[in-house]
């Protein structure tokens, strides 16, 4: 993504459609993705660890659509 603030509705709709997501996805340390929320929000979440099968640690952030 890039920048400081929130991504535009054309990014984020080719944030989320670009690669669908999966219900179990394999996931490392330092990968990111993005969600769609309710109330057009968007967010994206980054794994800060993994410890162990089944766990991991992760940093959030949603925006809030411009009003």
């Amino acid at each position: 993504m890039g920048g400081s603030g929130p991504p535009g509705r054309e990014q984020r709709v080719e944030l989320l459609n670009t690669r669908p997501g999966r219900r179990r996805p394999d996931v490392r340390a330092r990968d990111l993705g993005c969600f769609g929320a309710e109330a057009d929000r968007v967010g994206v979440f980054g794994v800060t660890a993994v410890p162990v099968p089944d766990r991991l640690g992760g940093a959030v952030t949603v925006w809030q659509p411009p009003s």
